[in-house]
């Protein structure tokens, strides 16, 4: 019965996509393909690992702008900081640490 639900799921998501898709440039469904293919890599590597602990994953936003109200000094630093982060993926793992139990250790991504 679980099967079923899986395979529910699997089917009531690509339809939730398609719309989208459709409304979307070439180049930007090229981008997401690609974006999302890195994602799942990603997650599949993680979730080999470390699967009694990975509770949930998610994509964060990309970060903002600094606001153009700071003081000149801060705002070159911000600007700096936000032009070297921009193109980055922000990915948040969730991760169950209520067992005493040492996880083992993996490499940063970045």
């Amino acid at each position: 019965m679980a099967k079923k639900d899986k395979k529910e799921d699997k089917k009531a998501a690509k339809q939730q996509e398609q719309p989208q898709d459709a409304s979307l440039p070439p180049e930007v469904r090229e981008q997401l393909a690609q974006l999302k293919s890195k994602l799942d890599k990603f997650q599949k590597s993680v979730v080999e690992k470390f699967d009694k602990y990975i509770k949930g994953m998610a994509l964060m936003p990309p970060p903002k702008a600094p606001p153009a109200n700071l003081p000149p000094e801060i705002l070159a630093e911000e600007q700096k900081r936000f032009e070297q982060i921009k193109d980055k993926h922000h990915i948040l793992v969730l991760i169950d640490d209520t067992e005493p139990t040492t996880a083992q250790s993996c490499p940063r991504h970045s």
